[in-house]
C-alpha cells in the first residue's frame, strides 16, 4: 500500500511527470444504519465514462485498463494534462464484500472489483496560484443579517468599512467561510467578479466570486451563464436591504464557470425578531406519485426554513402535517417500522426526521405512502414555540391545484431518476444507498444521496 497521505506521487523526467495507479489516498471509519463499524481505504484510479445501453448520455465511471498517466511540465511552470477530456482521477473503493439486504450481514463477493465513489476530477492544468483572499479589517464590527433566495433562508455577516462592505456567510462548506468585499457608490454597491476567496481545501478546489447574467433556451430553460464584469445590489442604507435582479455565482475557475452554487436574484436584510415565526412561506409541492404497480406513493416538496419576515425558523420548532382528504394523517410504527419506533404514532412530522420512507435533504423533503382510494393529499407547515402555533396555508398535492406559481425562486421537477452506487438505475423504492437525481424545470440537475434500508 502507498500511504501517500492524500497526495499523488510520480517520477519527474525532463519535462514529463509519470504517476501510476492506483495509488492509496484516504482512510476513514464510520458505524452502518445498525450501529455496526467499519472501514474504507480510498485509491485514485484513471477511470472512463462507460454510457449505459438504454441511454448514452447517461451512465457511470469505471477503471480503465491503461493505469498510468503522463502530464506535461511546461516552460512557465504549469503543469498540462492532454488527456485530461478522456480520463479521469476517480476515487475508489476496492469491494471485496457486500451488504446482503435479506440478511443484514456483509458477504464475500465471488469477483473483488474496483467501485467508483462518485469522486473525481477531470484534471486539465495545474498552475500555481498566487492570488491573495479577500480579508476583513481585523477591528471590523458586523450584523447578522438574512439572505433569501425564494424560500430558502441563510444567517450572513455584514460589515461596513467606510465605504467598503464585506458580506461573510455565503458560501458556508465544512468550516470555510470566506468575505467578499463591495464598494459602496450612493445607492449601489458592487462586488467586481473574479474575486478570489480562497482555497476550499475539504474539496482541494478554489473558490470565486463571479456575478452572472442567466441565458434561456427557447426551451425556457437556463442554457449558458454570461460572466458580468461586477454583481451589482441596490442599497437601502437606513432600511438595511440589499436587492438585484441578477445572479450571484461561487466557481471554482475565475473566467469561467464551474460553479459550486448560485443565487438568483438574491436579496438581504435585517430580519424582524419580533415577528419570528408569526407569517410562515407556503410550502412548495414538487413532485406527486400514487401508489403504483406495489410500489410506494410519495409526496416531494419545499419546506420554507425562513419566514416571510426574513426570520431563520429554529427547525427543532417546525413540523408538518398530511392532509388526507382533509384530515390529518397519523403515521404509526406497524405502518413505518424503520421511521418509529414500537409503539410509536405521530401526526406533527419533526422538520429533521430522517427514516426510511419519511426523510429529506436541506429544504426538500420526502413523504412515501402506500394509501389508496382518496380524493385529496396536502401538506401544511406549522412552527411551534411552547403555546404559540403558527400554520402555513394547505397545500395540495393532489386532488386541487398544486399552486407553486406565486412563490419566488421555487422549481418543479419535470423527472426523477434513481441509480445504485454501480450506477444502475433502481425504482424509487430500492433500499440501500442511492442516488437521486432530479430535472428541473429550469434543465438544472439535482442530485442527492438517499440511504434507505
Amino acid at each position: 500500500m502507498l500511504e501517500t497521505n492524500g497526495f499523488l506521487v510520480g517520477d519527474v523526467e525532463g519535462n514529463t511527470i509519470t504517476i501510476r495507479f492506483p495509488q492509496w489516498v484516504n482512510h476513514y471509519e464510520d458505524e452502518d444504519y445498525l450501529g455496526n463499524p467499519y472501514s474504507v481505504e480510498n485509491y485514485a484510479l484513471l477511470c472512463e465514462f462507460i454510457p449505459s445501453e438504454e441511454d448514452e448520455d447517461k451512465g457511470w465511471y469505471y477503471p480503465t485498463e491503461n493505469q498510468t498517466l503522463t502530464l506535461t511540465i511546461n516552460e512557465d511552470g504549469s503543469i498540462f494534462n492532454p488527456e485530461w477530456e478522456d480520463v479521469m482521477i476517480g476515487d475508489c473503493e476496492w469491494v471485496t464484500e457486500e451488504y446482503n439486504y435479506d440478511t443484514d450481514e456483509y458477504e464475500p463477493v465471488k469477483e473483488p472489483y474496483w467501485n467508483w465513489t462518485g469522486n473525481g476530477d477531470h484534471i486539465a492544468s495545474i498552475t500555481e496560484v498566487t492570488e491573495s483572499p479577500v480579508e476583513e479589517p481585523a477591528d471590523i464590527e458586523s450584523e447578522s443579517w438574512t439572505m433569501r433566495e425564494g424560500i430558502s433562508g441563510t444567517e450572513i455577516e455584514v460589515a461596513i468599512d467606510g465605504n467598503d462592505m464585506y458580506l461573510t456567510g455565503l458560501f458556508k462548506r465544512k468550516g470555510f467561510s470566506p468575505s467578499i468585499k463591495g464598494v459602496i457608490d450612493g445607492d449601489k454597491v458592487t462586488f467586481e467578479s473574479g474575486q478570489y476567496l480562497g482555497a476550499y481545501m475539504y474539496n482541494m478546489t478554489l473558490v470565486y466570486l463571479q456575478g452572472v447574467h442567466l441565458l434561456y433556451g427557447e426551451d425556457g430553460k437556463i442554457s449558458d451563464f454570461e460572466i458580468l464584469p461586477a454583481f451589482e445590489f441596490t442599497y437601502d442604507a437606513e432600511k438595511k436591504v440589499l436587492t438585484s435582479t441578477e445572479t450571484l455565482l461561487f466557481s471554482s475557475l475565475k473566467d469561467k464557470v464551474m460553479y459550486y452554487t448560485y443565487y438568483e436574484a438574491p436579496s438581504i436584510f435585517m430580519p424582524d425578531a419580533a415577528l419570528t415565526g408569526r407569517n410562515l412561506i407556503d410550502p412548495v409541492v414538487t413532485a406527486f406519485y400514487p401508489v403504483e404497480d406495489g410500489y410506494m406513493g410519495e409526496i416531494d416538496f419545499q419546506f420554507p426554513n425562513i419566514d416571510a419576515d426574513g426570520n431563520i425558523l429554529d427547525k427543532s420548532k417546525l413540523f408538518y402535517n398530511v392532509f388526507v382528504d382533509g384530515e390529518p394523517f397519523t403515521v404509526y410504527s406497524d405502518e413505518y417500522p424503520k421511521d418509529l419506533d414500537e409503539g410509536e404514532e405521530m401526526t406533527d412530522i419533526p422538520y429533521e426526521h430522517y427514516g426510511n420512507d419519511i426523510y429529506y435533504s436541506g429544504v426538500k423533503h420526502y413523504f412515501c405512502f402506500m394509501l389508496e382510494g382518496y380524493d385529496s393529499m396536502a401538506i401544511q407547515t406549522l412552527y411551534i414555540d411552547g403555546d404559540f402555533v403558527s400554520r402555513s396555508k394547505m397545500v395540495y398535492a393532489y386532488g386541487e391545484p398544486v399552486g407553486v406559481e406565486s412563490v419566488a425562486g421555487a422549481m418543479r421537477e419535470i423527472s426523477v431518476e434513481y441509480y445504485d452506487l454501480q450506477g444502475c438505475r433502481v425504482s424509487r423504492d430500492y433500499r440501500g444507498v442511492m442516488i437521486r437525481k432530479a430535472t428541473m424545470e429550469d434543465g438544472s440537475i439535482d442530485v442527492s444521496k438517499i440511504a434507505r434500508f
